[in-house]
């Protein structure tokens, strides 16, 4: 354990910050929030290029809404530990994560998150 002591902090925090950049292409979280900002009316260029297949069988409102309310959810989980009173707080958050899991088919329809969750599995 003494020899990681002698790598300095910075170069660790840089070494993990290029990890997490070079795995995101690929990443269907990642890929989603791109296509966010991509204007509805462009959306076939996704399609000519190598995509998810839930792309082609859930409408683009549900991958939106379904994109936006992972991104809330990450933040709220993430913001509750930077905040050092709500970070005790975060085993509740955890657990609220099992409930909303069981709550997304009625929020959305079950058929599309299947075909969402079918392609995550794949990979």
């Amino acid at each position: 354990m003494p020899l990681i002591t002698l790598i300095p902090t910075s170069v660790l925090w840089g070494y993990f910050a290029y990890m997490a950049i070079d795995s995101l292409p690929g990443n269907q979280f990642w890929e989603r929030i791109l296509l966010i900002f991509i204007h509805h009316s462009r959306i076939y260029k996704v399609l000519e290029r190598v995509h998810a297949s839930f792309v082609e069988s859930v409408p683009y409102r549900t991958i939106f809404m379904f994109t936006i309310f992972q991104i809330v959810y990450f933040l709220t989980c993430f913001g509750v530990t930077w905040i050092p009173i709500a970070g005790i707080l975060f085993p509740l958050s955890m657990r609220k994560s099992w409930v909303v899991h069981h709550d997304i088919p009625a929020l959305f329809l079950g058929r599309l998150m299947e075909l969402i969750a079918r392609t995550m599995k794949m990979k």
